[in-house]
């Protein structure tokens, strides 16, 4: 792939910006993994770097850099924090404990550039995946119909 590319087309749309997070020396001892092999903390921050530069420069991504957080040693594996789609974002609730406030800093960020203005609950899950029709409570006042197509 020779370039530089105007966004990347993905099966749920064109993606036209990449969130990444730095990589915290605390991810070498303290993330959440299931192999105790020792991290390479230089080879991780080098391959980072490699990988913001290919989404920036090959395939013409905005990059949005959120800074390492050494209070969240995982903080760096961004896709756990939220799942976009379109024009969609969803800013997830890790499970573990330790990983809970890696999502903030997303709604932060969404926010300079979105109007933040659903809640999805857990009872609002779609019951096909060709299409959800469901009500869903806007900051906790307002109700409103949302119809959701998938592709």
């Amino acid at each position: 792939m020779a370039g530089k590319m105007a966004g990347l087309m993905a099966g749920f749309g064109h993606y036209t910006h990449a969130v990444v997070r730095g990589v915290p020396a605390s991810l070498a001892k303290e993330a959440l993994r299931s192999s105790q092999a020792e991290v390479d903390l230089a080879g991780a921050r080098s391959e980072h770097e490699a990988y913001v530069q290919v989404l920036g420069t090959r395939l013409g991504l905005e990059v949005v850099e959120l800074p390492a957080d050494e209070s969240l040693p995982d903080c760096v594996f961004v896709e756990d924090a939220a799942v976009v789609c379109g024009d969609t974002a969803l800013i997830t609730r890790p499970g573990a404990e330790s990983r809970r406030r890696e999502s903030l800093p997303f709604v932060h960020t969404a926010c300079r550039y979105y109007r933040l203005d659903g809640l999805l609950r857990s009872s609002d899950r779609p019951r096909s995946w060709r299409s959800a029709e469901k009500t869903i409570k806007l900051d906790y006042l307002e109700e409103v119909k949302v119809v959701t197509r998938f592709p």
